[in-house]
């Protein structure tokens, strides 16, 4: 068998042919990703309705919400368009269109290839709601009672720490997690699957007793803890380094010193059903989690086929939409110098107007919410009440929301710095 040689002229010819096919394919391709979304007429750079790979460089920055936020104040209205088949929102409206129960709009399936399903990753609503019906009694006020002496635990080992060092660096995360693991494989052997110590395994091993709810499979239990450790790791420790990193109005620290010693919490050891009574402390909180998200960018949904009314736009089947919280929470019109933190805008109108309760979409909304969201505001304002209870805090630098934190999905704190106190 033998070989011919390619000549000059035919690798010129196949390559100019390799050139117009590719170039041919990228101009259809971008003529169709104009035209997607064309009809609705939605401001938005051009490059975002020709191509999606133009937020890439914005989305390895760790700039991904602030970059929609500000297409959102350069365009004005409540939708901007991101990407070809991409919309963002930024209406209370639009949120229970796009989250409500009835919307219609499903997760991507990039979520299904996100580590082994949970119910987070889940698409499917069915089997969403059987791993919620199956799941829920764990997050109930009842049983978080029942966690509080652990979590109190916790926090004053973390003051002993802090007794001990300001500057502790150790990270102990790979640690915790081989340990966890052996004391699980530990628990189940001495106690069983059905154990009355209080703690979320338990509860997930035993199931609902109550409701006669099943008990998940261990394979099932490993992805649901996975996924409670990646939600509230992060997200928690930056909003705790935000309330003690970025300076407050002066006074606020001394006035919330003086109420956690009027309301007599300290003497009762900081009790979560004391500290939900105190409105400086509550308004910390409140503002902090406004300014300082856990989760600043939307999260995604795709509309049904048939297409769906958001917002009052009808938006083709197939288009991907979502509100972020960090635009949503930074409305002027509701919440004035939306950039500053002001607890006190949540003291003078006594727990904040209906129309900012509307607009704080900390937790997300309708059948997805997150349900750990009551164990997250014990562990913060407990952590917060007995920092400010027990030290007078005093920074080295001071530090902005743009200082301290990136966004990727989750947001947290450059360098994960510790606070200098």
């Amino acid at each position: 068998m033998g070989f011919t040689m390619m000549t000059d002229n035919q690798f010129l010819l196949y390559l100019v042919g390799a050139i117009s096919i590719t170039l041919g394919y990228c101009a259809r391709r971008v003529t169709t990703n104009y035209f997607a979304l064309r009809s609705l007429k939605v401001p938005g750079p051009l490059i975002a309705k020709l191509t999606s790979k133009w937020f890439f460089v914005h989305d390895t920055a760790g700039n991904n919400a602030n970059c929609v936020h500000e297409l959102h104040k350069k365009y004005g209205g409540n939708i901007v368009q991101v990407a070809p088949r991409e919309l963002s929102f930024s209406s209370t409206a639009a949120i229970r269109d796009i989250y409500g129960l009835s919307a219609g709009c499903l997760k991507p399936k990039i979520y299904s290839a996100v580590g082994r399903e949970a119910m987070f990753q889940m698409v499917d609503p069915e089997k969403h709601r059987e791993r919620q019906r199956r799941m829920i009694h764990i997050f109930g006020f009842n049983v978080l009672l029942q966690l509080e002496p652990m979590i109190q635990e916790q926090i004053s080992r973390m003051i002993d720490l802090v007794e001990r060092s300001v500057r502790v660096v150790d990270n102990t995360i790979a640690d915790i997690e081989e340990y966890g693991e052996a004391r699980m494989k530990e628990s189940i052997e001495k106690f069983g699957r059905h154990a009355q110590r209080p703690n979320l395994m338990t509860k997930m091993l035993a199931g609902d007793p109550e409701k006669g709810t099943e008990p998940l499979s261990d394979e099932d239990i490993s992805s649901e803890v996975s996924n409670l450790i990646f939600a509230a790791t992060d997200t928690t420790a930056l909003e705790m380094a935000c309330v003690v990193r970025t300076r407050p109005p002066p006074g606020v620290a001394r006035s919330t010193r003086r109420e956690i010693q009027a309301f007599g919490v300290k003497e009762a050891k900081f009790p979560y059903l004391k500290l939900q009574n105190l409105p400086i402390l509550n308004a910390i909180t409140k503002e902090t989690l406004r300014v300082h998200l856990g989760v600043p960018p939307g999260l995604s949904r795709t509309t049904p086929k048939q297409g769906h009314m958001i917002d009052g736009i009808f938006v083709p089947g197939g288009t991907t939409v979502h509100v972020q919280p960090l635009t949503i929470h930074r409305n002027p019109k509701v919440f004035p110098d939306p950039e500053a933190l002001k607890p006190q805008r949540w003291i003078e109108t006594n727990g904040g107007t209906p129309e900012m309760r509307e607009h704080m979409f900390v937790w997300g909304f309708g059948n997805r919410v997150c349900r750990g969201q009551n164990m997250a505001m014990m562990e913060i304002k407990t952590m917060a009440a007995r920092i400010v209870g027990r030290y007078t805090l005093r920074l080295t630098s001071e530090k902005t929301r743009d200082d301290m934190v990136l966004d990727y999905f989750i947001g947290f704190a450059k360098g994960h710095s510790c606070p200098d106190i």
